[in-house]
């Protein structure tokens, strides 16, 4: 395979001809908070209903909480030797989110539901999402007339009257683009009306539940409190007397398990649930708590509902996620038993459990089955295949493979090898690649994720440079900045200092060198203000650099400095998290001093 770039000095010196503003959102820069409590609600009618003040406690934003339960232990990739300057002390956590997660108490405390779970009001953890949910309109007719006795019973009070701000609110979850605001709204209203009966004498207007519902089926990423945010809506529309559509049922039994990572086993048994409540026609949430339910009793005739070939795909590759091959074994016992063909993407998520057992021979079966029923295996199928051999330390099936992609864009030189390899892939991995599929950014994604971890710059880096010119006039954004973060996860596990270099020029690892970190750095530093990045990717550069400059304490300051000017107006609590202040205090003992 030629590389377009041979050490990486092309992409290194690469510029952006011009920055967009508008491709990702940033999970880092949003704020969750709570619904707000009934005085501050009056503090906010006795200001003649002025808009909600938004100084509500922040809770785990950007985390994956609503639950207690134990996580599966992850392996720390960063390196298994200790850093000797920065990483002195061992971080609590292999995993940076457990210490958010322990770090910020609950604060506002609820009275639980009947599903015995922590109401879905306590944590609501959005992560920001922005737009795609066309406004709705409702017959303000309905509600002017109780809002108007209202404030004609105010008035004879003498009390301030709180019809501005219910209206207010109503119109933001009717108009709102912002799923944080819209569901604040929802809250402040629903415990107004919980608690203050005369406020609220009418229905919730069905309409804004519906928008409600949907805008939080659309939002992404999903977190835990996605589950129990939907999973009250539905359970307010059904007191309403309105049955929630299949839709809203499926997303459901999906958000049940959403959340938690790869091998957590207890979502499949409550996204069971869900589904149970949905083919009896209950209430949703009435089998939260049942942890017997067989999964084999979700086919029957005479059950009110049936479910759809989308619902049946769902608890497959929730069964896969869980890793747990009896659960998975289940879930396809139950495909089997409805009698519903499978789909393609029934197919690729049994293929996802395989690959992460790093089981070719199961892999090769899928893909054969998917071309002998005359499904096309699509680029995300090839790039669930290019997971699975990059799993199984199959690197040069990788290259191969992506020999053959990049060829759809741009056509290789040696047509004949280009034919031989569509031959060896058919023949020997039963994969064919049509001349449609093109590689996406999660093609790339996985390329550079697999060659950065095998220790291979030149491979990562020719591919960061294919990267970039897929990408729309070359501009850096939210897509390439997973990319970055395997590149810089690449130099943490095989920087190769000054020192060493010096007495071994021919080392394995020569480029991954300081100067070529330093040309990735420049690079790094000219992602557009929209795009922040995680805290685990500015640790990793933090230990690259100690690595590959020998522990040198002012060049360690200065890319410090240089990252936090970057970065802290985008996002002020970046730099606030336990490991990244860990480094800090270790660079300016005087000024981060006191953090532990």
């Amino acid at each position: 395979m030629q590389s377009s770039v041979v050490d990486g000095g092309d992409i290194l010196s690469w510029k952006p001809t011009a920055v967009t503003q508008s491709q990702g959102r940033n999970a880092a820069s949003f704020h969750g908070r709570t619904g707000m409590s009934l005085a501050m609600f009056s503090s906010s009618v006795a200001q003649q209903g002025v808009e909600s003040p938004r100084t509500f406690p922040r809770l785990n934003a950007g985390v994956k909480s609503g639950s207690r339960r134990r996580r599966p232990k992850e392996k720390d990739v960063t390196g298994r030797s200790r850093v000797r300057f920065l990483r002195s002390t061992p971080p609590r956590f292999s995993y940076s989110r457990l210490e958010k997660l322990q770090s910020r108490p609950r604060t506002f405390n609820i009275a639980q539901t009947n599903t015995g779970r922590p109401h879905p009001l306590q944590s609501p953890s959005f992560l920001g999402q922005k737009g795609s949910v066309d406004p709705v309109t409702w017959d303000h007719a309905f509600t002017d007339a109780s809002l108007k006795d209202i404030d004609a019973a105010c008035a004879d009070r003498k009390e301030p009257s709180p019809t501005r701000v219910v209206r207010h609110h109503l119109t933001n979850i009717a108009q709102g683009k912002d799923l944080q605001y819209v569901w604040d709204s929802y809250v402040l209203l629903t415990h107004l009306r919980n608690t203050q009966p005369h406020f609220f004498p009418f229905r919730f207007p069905r309409t804004l539940l519906r928008r409600l519902c949907h805008f939080i089926i659309r939002s992404r990423p999903i977190t835990v409190s996605h589950f129990y945010s939907l999973l009250t809506v539905m359970q307010h529309l059904w007191d309403m007397g309105i049955k929630p559509t299949r839709t809203q049922w499926n997303a459901l039994i999906d958000f049940a398990s959403a959340g938690y990572g790869t091998g957590y086993r207890g979502g499949f048994q409550r996204s069971v649930a869900m589904a149970s409540d949905f083919v009896h026609d209950r209430r949703p949430g009435s089998s939260l708590e049942d942890r017997k339910i067989d999964i084999m009793t979700l086919i029957d005739p005479t059950l009110p509902n049936q479910p759809d070939i989308y619902t049946l795909t769902i608890l497959i590759d929730i069964a896969s996620e869980s890793l747990d091959e009896k659960m998975l074994q289940k879930a396809i016992l139950l495909l089997k038993k409805s009698g519903l063909p499978p789909t393609r993407i029934t197919r690729l998520s049994e293929l996802k459990f395989h690959a992460v057992k790093k089981r070719l021979s199961s892999v090769r079966a899928i893909v054969r089955e998917l071309h002998e029923d005359g499904m096309d295996l699509g680029i995300d199928g090839v790039n669930a295949c290019l997971w699975a051999y990059a799993r199984s330390k199959k690197y040069q099936m990788t290259l191969k493979i992506y020999r053959v992609l990049r060829h759809n864009i741009r056509q290789d030189p040696d047509r004949e090898a280009i034919a031989q390899l569509h031959r060896d892939l058919e023949e020997q991995e039963h994969i064919h690649i049509s001349p449609e599929v093109k590689p996406d950014h999660a093609t790339y994604v996985t390329l550079i994720q697999a060659m950065s971890f095998h220790g291979n710059f030149s491979r990562a880096a020719s591919i960061f440079a294919d990267f970039l010119e897929s990408t729309p006039r070359g501009r850096l954004g939210s897509s390439t900045a997973p990319a970055f973060r395997a590149i810089f996860r690449g130099f943490s596990r095989h920087a190769t200092s000054r020192l060493q270099l010096s007495i071994q020029p021919k080392h394995p690892n020569s480029k991954w060198n300081l100067a070529n970190l330093q040309r990735f750095h420049r690079l790094f530093l000219k992602l557009p203000r929209s795009v922040v990045p995680s805290e685990m990717t500015l640790y990793d550069i933090m230990v690259a650099f100690d690595k590959t400059s020998d522990h040198d304490i002012h060049l360690l300051r200065d890319v410090w400095k240089e990252l936090e000017v970057r970065f802290s107006p985008s996002s002020g609590s970046l730099f606030n998290q336990p490991r990244l202040r860990r480094v800090k205090d270790i660079l300016f003992p005087k000024e981060g001093g006191g953090h532990g």
